[in-house]
């Protein structure tokens, strides 16, 4: 379910708001504790929310909380976060060498035997 990760920023966001996953956070809080450009954190926010990772909640501002939609997606995130921890450059690498089937490659790798991604009909 990692295939809903553009790229590091997106991974780093998400890792954030998992480790402290009883808060919300908005945009700008984000921002300041990852040095992150506001505008880029609020459109990963956007797109990481779009994709049923986060719980959104909107008050004098937006505020968003770690909240993916199924166990499933919660345990491919937590098996990311520890090869994140321990494999960080090739994490980065295949993110930003393969923007667009790096996704696909982590999500496969959490796959368990047995279990294969059907390619897509068309």
């Amino acid at each position: 379910m990692v295939e809903c990760i553009d790229d590091v920023e997106q991974l780093e966001i998400l890792l954030l708001l998992r480790r402290s996953s009883d808060r919300y956070f908005s945009a700008e809080t984000i921002a300041k504790e990852q040095l992150i450009d506001p505008s880029s954190v609020a459109a990963g926010l956007e797109r990481l929310a779009a994709r049923n990772l986060l719980d959104v909640r909107i008050e004098s501002s937006i505020l968003y909380r770690f909240a993916p939609v199924d166990a499933e997606r919660v345990s491919a995130i937590n098996e990311l976060s520890e090869v994140y921890s321990t494999h960080r450059l090739a994490v980065m690498r295949l993110l930003e060498n393969n923007p667009r089937g790096a996704a696909s490659t982590f999500a496969d790798a959490f796959l368990f035997k047995g279990s294969r991604r059907k390619p897509p009909k068309g």
